[in-house]
């Protein structure tokens, strides 16, 4: 999986739970304030019903009448009216008795003066109705299907926005990943074009955010590759010159030797003179490998007490010795004897002398 894809993914993933939070939200709080109003709605039915049966003395049977003929059409509340001893002297439709109402219930009311409660989907409410100094109960049930269907249609509407909010943040997270990550496709086809070959290529660096030292780190990384191949390349080239002088005089005194009969002695001699070519190339394998510290490992290379003279001379000799034609000559001013020893390695600074 892409940066890419991830990126929109992840913030599609973000998006969906915040909206999803603030969707629960706003329908949880619609539930509740459906349940809270029905219930206030449930209270006036019930105390209406209590001032047509006391105060307006309209008799059961014209109530039970209104009621029954309400149903058919409406939600009608269901209403009881009992007497503290648990008397029923009204009720709405005894054969149907949603409620079921017991005297525990009745004490509750007396108790607490007011209960609410779900009976399976319809909701109850039961309070305590005083008339003419006697305290009388009611309680009143109904199923607001009215509510119940707005709230079954906010649901609705809630999850297709839902699912069509996710649609259109995982399209736009994929816009804007790909335009935020233009910079690194940018990089990453420039960097596919820097090879062995082409080390002087930088990556550019827009602005100062996080990919701007991206590309600057990256630029540093390159700038010390070409510092090290082109390091690679001087090493080679050192080596090849080093090396050609004291080969050139094995080569050149081997085949003196023999294209002529020599004697015994000199024939040591010529021994003698491969063999000193031979130590100075054992000396200088070492040495290179120091060089070859310098350019890679700086705190590999060894140091030792040494006289400086003493390695101007020797660079001196070894120029002169393979240029015939220079004339190199060494002063000292105010130089004592403290002055020319110090820390170092001998072969890296005669070849820096030279």
């Amino acid at each position: 999986m892409t940066v890419k894809d991830k990126l929109s993914l992840l913030f599609t993933g973000l998006s969906a739970t915040i909206l999803l939070a603030f969707a629960s939200l706003v329908y949880f709080s619609a539930a509740r304030d459906r349940e809270t109003e029905f219930y206030k709605r449930l209270k006036k039915e019930a105390i209406t019903k209590a001032h047509l049966f006391f105060n307006a003395k309209v008799n059961s049977k014209t109530l039970q009448t209104i009621y029954l003929n309400n149903r058919e059409i409406l939600n009608e509340v269901e209403a009881a009216i009992y007497d503290t001893n648990f008397n029923l002297l009204y009720h709405d439709a005894e054969h149907i008795d949603v409620v079921k109402e017991n005297r525990r219930m009745m004490n509750e009311i007396l108790e607490k003066n007011e209960i609410r409660f779900y009976q399976k989907d319809w909701q109850v409410v039961g309070l305590k109705y005083p008339f003419e100094g006697t305290n009388y109960l009611i309680v009143a049930a109904a199923y607001d299907q009215y509510g119940f269907n707005k709230l079954e249609s906010l649901g609705k509407t809630i999850l297709i926005m839902f699912l069509c909010a996710i649609a259109f943040i995982y399209l736009a997270g994929r816009f804007f990943s790909r335009r935020a990550l233009a910079p690194v496709l940018e990089m990453d086809n420039k960097a596919r074009n820097i090879s062995a070959t082409n080390l002087h290529l930088r990556i550019d660096a827009h602005g100062r955010d996080e990919l701007a030292g991206l590309a600057d780190t990256f630029n540093q990384m390159l700038e010390r590759l070409e510092q090290s191949f082109e390091s690679q390349k001087n090493f080679v080239s050192n080596i090849s010159h080093e090396l050609r002088t004291p080969l050139a005089a094995m080569i050149t005194e081997l085949q003196l030797s023999e294209n002529k009969e020599r004697s015994i002695q000199e024939y040591k001699s010529v021994i003698v003179n491969v063999l000193n070519d031979a130590q100075k190339l054992a000396k200088l394998s070492n040495s290179l490998l120091d060089f070859a510290k310098a350019n890679y490992d700086p705190s590999g290379i060894t140091f030792k007490d040494l006289r400086l003279d003493e390695i101007l001379l020797d660079a001196q000799h070894d120029l002169m010795k393979s240029n015939a034609g220079f004339n190199v000559s060494i002063s000292y001013e105010n130089a004592g004897e403290e002055e020319a020893v110090l820390q170092g390695n001998a072969y890296l600074l005669k070849t820096a002398f030279i």
